[in-house]
């Protein structure tokens, strides 16, 4: 008998230790996954800080996927009534769409809505497979279980006392002292623009104006992005190490341009498959170089990992 689905390496999946099944997912919802890809060839092993650094579309071209293998994927998956969302050699991504009955046939899994403390979610259990015309191509899948991926740990946040003269207590750090404790390259970031991604909190204009002043510092242009109308102001206790993120950047390069990425502690916030929503970044006028990821154990990219689980 021909061989139809092989299973993803490291797709294997169990339901969330407390979550309840509600019943299976309405087949007629239409979602999105994205596929990421093999690379043209294997990024080399680093023994140390490389003395020159590639630019994006050099990156793109030894590193990203291949034209022919976007196509076959892209192919393969039409057959099952996918359609191409888009794709993207740089990221090795490919975004497909489709109802939920599609996605099943396409990917051979069962998707159930559960019941759970954390937030209801749709899930599945056992592995991802893919047609095996593809199978040495498709390393991950994103998209199929939704469940909850990141979080904060939430840290107290005291506000400071305006009666009293602030000023930096002499136990803490300030940036500075922070990049030359772990090596950071010198220079002030011109010309640069930093991207953080944050799943909680909220950014404060105020705040940092005051750490500016502490720090004897410029004040930086600093633009919230919300990537699902999530508030960009939110103070739930992670408001704390929202700033702290920011503050470390203007403190190490106060000259660059920044973009902070705040978007639901969900997987929708797109920042495996490199980063989609950063895009927003460049298209608003910043070419970001620099993306970071803070307060979430969400899963990272490794091969055959659905990390949006």
């Amino acid at each position: 008998m021909a061989e139809t689905h092989v299973a993803v390496t490291g797709s294997k999946r169990v339901s969330l230790p407390g979550a309840r099944a509600l019943g299976r997912a309405n087949p007629h919802t239409t979602i999105e996954v994205s596929l990421k890809l093999r690379r043209k060839n294997e990024l080399p092993d680093l023994t140390g800080r490389p003395s020159a650094t590639l630019s994006r579309e050099e990156l793109a071209e030894k590193y990203g996927a291949s034209d022919d293998d976007i196509d076959k994927v892209v192919q393969a998956f039409q057959k099952f009534g996918l359609k191409r969302v888009e794709a993207n050699a740089a990221t090795r991504t490919v975004r497909l769409s489709g109802t939920i009955a599609q996605m099943e046939n396409a990917f051979q899994v069962k998707l159930f809505d559960y019941a759970h403390p954390d937030g209801n979610y749709r899930g599945r259990v056992g592995a991802v497979s893919v047609p095996p015309e593809v199978k040495d191509i498709v390393q991950a899948v994103f998209g199929l279980d939704n469940r909850r991926v990141a979080r904060r740990r939430r840290h107290p946040v005291h506000e400071l006392s305006k009666s009293k003269t602030l000023r930096i207590p002499a136990s803490w750090y300030v940036p500075s002292q922070l990049a030359a404790h772990y090596n950071f390259p010198a220079g002030d970031g011109s010309g640069q623009a930093v991207g953080l991604l944050e799943f909680g909190g909220g950014y404060f204009p105020s705040d940092l104006q005051e750490f500016c002043k502490l720090a004897d510092v410029s004040m930086p242009t600093v633009v919230a992005v919300s990537t699902d109308g999530t508030a960009t102001n939110s103070r739930d206790g992670a408001e704390g190490e929202v700033m702290l993120d920011v503050e470390v950047v203007a403190g190490i390069c106060p000259k660059s341009d920044r973009r902070v990425f705040r978007g639901v502690d969900r997987a929708r916030l797109d920042y495996r498959d490199g980063h989609g929503h950063a895009g927003q970044g460049a298209r608003s006028g910043s070419d970001i170089g620099q993306l970071g990821r803070s307060g979430g154990h969400g899963y990272l990219d490794r091969p055959g990992n659905d990390s949006d689980e």
